[in-house]
């Protein structure tokens, strides 16, 4: 069954074809209906975005203008936005009063020693949220949720008392005879990044969770592996200009995978056979040839050589390509591989050579 569109409708498409703005009455009925809810929302969300963009840059305008007005035109309401005389005054003050340089070295060095601990607290706490799969840990990351909307100054007086009394489960009361008093002392804002309780601590967790969240674990386990020269654009292998690989990587992936029995069992079939159903529910055999010419019959390995599989690779950006797992007469295994052979021959010939070198 087919719908068809209303006329009506149809016959000011048509007209409205090819034409950048409506001229009849009933062309403009039309073009609000169609396009008058979109521009309404984009209005609305550029005014939006308008203001409270002047709401976040009003008070740095303010701060920049009062910078440069002379001390007589502070709090002249003539002068709020454009200072009628340019001075500096201001800044030579400042910079005396603060002892900038030796202020501002310190500051870079608190701040950055801050914002190392922060960003290793939080990396390691949401990567551990990431990929932790227990329920107790998703209700911890509810906590850590509820640091980003509670108020800082919630947290105020528990953390003045804790640092007006601070000690590690009772170690350093023990030893002492008393808790230490950290208030004014900078090291409590390097121990609050360090438990992952500085400023926007939650937040961040949040972002290096869902981060993590996105990376394929098969990252972590090439990088576990020290697969560290591969670049994979699809699961399939066809050609992409992006991909790479290096002969190692593939023996250290190789080598991983055929400590699996499973695959093991598979990749030594010469072919394989069964039987599905189609969603007719018709019965369809599937029948394969395992293209390696070692497992089919059609090449020789070397004397007290065991070929027990691998995986072929023919494309034309690739060449043919081959790797081997084999055992000598004693057991011991072998991973051989060829890339980049010109053809069938070549391939096989080089394989056979490398599978020589068992035995010398």
């Amino acid at each position: 069954m087919t719908k068809s569109k209303p006329k009506g409708k149809t016959g000011n498409a048509a007209q409205l074809k090819g034409r950048r703005l409506p001229k009849t009455r009933e062309e403009w009925i039309f073009w609000m209906k169609r396009k008058g809810g979109h521009i309404f929302m984009s209005i609305l969300r550029y005014a939006l975005i308008l203001c409270i963009g002047l709401i976040i840059l009003m008070p740095i305008l303010q701060m920049i203008s009062a910078t440069f007005m002379s001390p007589e035109e502070v709090g002249n309401p003539v002068s709020t936005w454009v200072p009628s005389r340019f001075s500096l005054e201001h800044l030579i003050v400042a910079f005396k009063m603060l002892n900038y340089p030796q202020a501002l070295g310190y500051t870079l060095l608190t701040t950055a020693l801050q914002m190392i601990l922060q960003i290793l607290a939080a990396a390691v706490t949401g990567y551990s949220f990431a990929r932790i799969r227990s329920k107790k840990i998703q209700m911890l990351f509810g906590v850590v949720i509820l640091t980003i909307v509670v108020p800082p100054s919630v947290l105020m007086m528990p953390q003045y008392l804790f640092f007006r009394n601070f000690d590690i489960f009772g170690i350093i009361k023990a030893i002492t005879g008393s808790s230490l008093n950290l208030l004014g002392n900078p090291v409590t804002l390097y121990i609050l990044d360090f438990c992952s309780m500085g400023l926007k601590s939650g937040l961040y967790i949040f972002i290096f969770r869902q981060f993590f969240k996105g990376l394929p674990k098969e990252l972590e386990e090439a990088a576990r592996l020290g697969a560290t020269n591969t670049h994979f654009m699809n699961p399939h292998g066809l050609t992409e200009s992006e991909h790479y690989t290096t002969v190692y990587d593939l023996y250290l992936i190789f080598n991983e995978a055929v400590k699996n029995d499973t695959f093991n069992e598979i990749i030594h079939m010469s072919s394989y056979q069964t039987v599905f159903y189609d969603r007719d529910g018709r019965e369809k055999a599937f029948d394969r040839q395992n293209s390696n010419q070692y497992l089919r019959g059609e090449r020789q390995a070397p004397a007290n050589v065991t070929v027990i599989g691998g995986k072929t690779g023919t494309t034309n950006a690739a060449g043919y390509c081959l790797m081997l797992l084999s055992r000598d007469e004693n057991g011991r295994p072998y991973i051989s591989i060829v890339l980049r052979a010109e053809g069938v021959e070549e391939l096989y010939g080089e394989m056979t050579d490398l599978l020589d070198e068992i035995h010398k």
